[in-house]
């Protein structure tokens, strides 16, 4: 009897491995989708071509009447597509990632020829030192969101990331603060889908761009730009480098879940249509920090840094009233650092030691709404608030003294509440208007203490409201596909009473 059962069990063992085999031989298969636009109006070109390269029997589609095209079948790997519409370069997308979990929804956007003769063919491959802002024409460059998660020592992080280019270094390890050509970090300007924001960092302090654990979550990312210099008119407030980040639309045909643990901690993510009927969709991810899961675990950590975000998009396109979206970050933070919970031969200082509580909270809310008057011309408009909070507390203690005494500290907030609003014209193939005007009003509230001398001290303490005011005109001309010009000018006005 108990030869007949392994016997059994022998064949069960055989057949699961085979069948395993047998699965594991079977080619895996993904839907590819997206949009083809015009990278300078943002219009839809319908009836481009996508064909999928090296692929027998060949494998292609036509994008419908408003630019959207699906490609069903493609093999999971490293693919290549070609991406042709008359009259604008043909572009090879080489290299891109598809994978069996989620479906890759592909955002195209075409440059149109200034010059075509005949049957003269001009294509153009990826190339990443090409931004895709059409106006920044030198000292900046497009990044994927692959390439975050390629590089060493990026941890998941853009800003990591951008330290491997030429001329970008970062202050230290333990920070993302970005050096541009020896520029101070304070002079970095970061951008999310149009809206400017402070820092997107966890432990950030106010007035700098900086901190140990990024916000962004590279799993809502799209491909971006890093510019280093020459800025386009649209970034004249900036000083040192622009970090122009673009979060992706969700997936409006599918639902779709991730999970996924790592350096930035335990995440959760979903995006899908809001239903079948419209091309709404939604995107959103939580993450929460892996070591104070740990600490909560039961784990004995000497410091515990706990943090958690949540990142969302919506996406409202409508047939005749533009395309609205709604998209907000936000994160807390909170660190202590406690001799107190130490042996006196662990302590920081000989005499005394010190407990450190700092915690920080950072928001941004954007609502925007892009309107086609025609394939040509179209105005877009952004209103965001930006929120951002900082607290420390130093308690001191000695053998003399066990009781707790509070030596210094920090409470500073900083809001901002925005506007901004481009008209943006294309003529023709050669020449391109944008002209824009921002808005920004601030709330802040800057103060610390310490004690000195007996008494407490403000080292700094402003609290008041202030405007600022931009407006800013650029225009680009191409004599030929591979000449351009551009033309541009910002007016900043900040008014003290």
């Amino acid at each position: 009897m108990l030869e007949s059962c392994y016997k059994i069990s022998y064949t069960i063992l055989f057949l699961a491995l085979l069948n395993l085999q047998l699965a594991g031989q079977e080619s895996l298969k993904q839907v590819v989708r997206g949009k083809v636009i015009d990278n300078v109006s943002g219009a839809s070109l319908p009836g481009a071509n996508i064909f999928l390269l090296n692929s027998d029997p060949p494998l292609g589609a036509a994008t419908n009447e408003d630019g959207q095209f699906e490609l069903l079948n493609v093999p999971v790997g490293r693919e290549s597509f070609k991406i042709s519409f008359i009259g604008y370069q043909t572009l090879i997308l080489d290299n891109i990632i598809v994978t069996s979990a989620k479906e890759l929804v592909l955002k195209v956007e075409l440059e149109e020829c200034v010059i075509t003769v005949g049957e003269v063919k001009i294509v153009a491959e990826y190339q990443k030192d090409q931004p895709l802002n059409s106006m920044a024409l030198v000292s900046a460059r497009s990044f994927t969101v692959e390439e975050t998660n390629k590089y060493a020592g990026s941890y998941g992080d853009p800003s990591r990331m951008v330290a491997n280019y030429a001329g970008v270094v970062s202050s230290r390890d333990n920070r993302n603060d970005i050096v541009v050509r020896g520029n101070s970090p304070m002079g970095m300007q970061y951008r999310v889908d149009g809206i400017e924001i402070s820092n997107p960092n966890h432990y950030s302090a106010l007035g700098t761009t900086g901190g140990p654990v990024s916000l962004l979550n590279t799993n809502l990312l799209a491909n971006s730009d890093f510019l280093t210099g020459a800025f386009p008119a649209q970034y004249g407030n900036a000083m040192s480098g622009v970090f122009d980040l673009k979060l992706r639309n969700g997936n409006n045909e599918k639902r779709e879940y991730w999970g996924q643990l790592g350096w930035n901690g335990l995440e959760f993510g979903l995006e899908g249509p809001f239903s079948k009927k419209s091309q709404a969709s939604y995107m959103a991810a939580y993450r929460y920090s892996f070591v104070d899961i740990l600490y909560k675990l039961g784990l004995n950590l000497p410091e515990v840094a706990g943090y958690q975000d949540l990142s969302f998009k919506f996406s409202f396109p409508t047939k005749k009233a533009g395309v609205f979206k709604l998209t907000g970050i936000g994160g807390t933070s909170s660190i202590k650092i406690a001799d107190s919970d130490k042996d006196q031969d662990k302590r920081t200082f000989d005499t005394h030691g010190e407990d450190i509580h700092t915690g920080s909270r950072m928001g941004v809310l954007g609502l925007s709404h892009i309107y086609f008057f025609n394939s040509t011309a179209s105005l877009k408009t952004i209103l965001s608030v930006n929120a951002s909070e900082v607290t420390n507390k130093v308690d001191t203690f000695s053998i003399q003294s066990p009781g707790h005494f509070t030596w210094a500290g920090e409470e500073s907030s900083e809001n901002k509440y925005s506007f901004f609003t481009v008209f943006s014209k294309k003529f023709d193939a050669k020449n391109t208007l944008d002209a824009g005007f921002s808005f920004d009003h601030y709330q802040v509230n800057y103060a610390d203490y310490q004690y000195y001398k007996g008494s407490y001290r403000h080292f700094t303490n402003s609290t008041g409201s202030f405007n600022l005011y931009r407006t800013y005109v650029q225009w680009q001309h191409k004599f030929s596909n591979k000449w351009t010009s551009y033309f541009g000018g910002q007016y900043l006005f900040f008014p003290i009473e």
